[in-house]
């Protein structure tokens, strides 16, 4: 028995290149924001350690009671740049969603394809082995189906971050974090000179 090849560029992989061809310029300028919020994000958090070191640093013998307000000030350091790390790996993935929104549906295509052959098929010798490749291309076909229900649950998570809140303690962690490292440069530069 001859199957047809089955065709990989399917109307829906045809016109999910052309958004991507569309979107690319947009998702390149939009990784380069993000590579500096994150870049921020990590200078914010070595500032605000290097701060409350120069707060606590020789650590005196304390217990009980007086390690929280060192933990809630380590806390409030670290805050800032951890807000930022945590918007620019959630951008990470907001920027990534096209390409596998585009992949999962050309995987789906060539799935539904390869079950329609096998559904139309003429008939075989071995009944058996026909029945198993379609049982087979209706499973992978429903997993895949899993697989992107399950990607766009975790992107709606991500989308519904980007919300005014979350940009206003995003711009906020960003002002603090200016704060934190001339904070910590002008501390260290004191230190060193005392």
């Amino acid at each position: 028995m001859e199957t047809k090849p089955v065709e990989t560029s399917g109307v829906v992989r045809q016109q999910g290149d052309r958004l991507l061809a569309a979107i690319r310029p947009v998702a390149v300028r939009a990784q380069s924001v993000v590579g500096k919020v994150r870049a921020l994000g990590y200078v914010s958090l070595g500032a605000g350690a290097v701060l409350w070191l120069l707060f606590f640093y020789p650590f005196a013998s304390t217990s009980g009671w007086t390690w929280v307000p060192v933990g809630l000030l380590l806390t409030a350091f670290l805050l800032p740049g951890g807000i930022l790390w945590l918007f620019a790996l959630g951008l990470d993935q907001l920027i990534l969603l096209p390409d596998r929104l585009v992949a999962m549906a050309g995987m789906g295509e060539v799935h539904a394809a390869t079950l329609t052959d096998t559904a139309i098929a003429p008939t075989e010798r071995r009944w058996l082995q026909r029945l198993w490749r379609l049982l087979r291309s209706v499973v992978d076909l429903r997993g895949l189906i899993l697989d992107s229900k399950g990607l766009l649950l975790q992107y709606a998570a991500v989308i519904r971050l980007v919300n005014p809140w979350t940009l206003g303690a995003v711009l906020l962690a960003v002002l603090a974090s200016f704060l934190l490292i001339a904070a910590a440069v002008l501390g260290a530069l004191l230190t060193l000179m005392l």
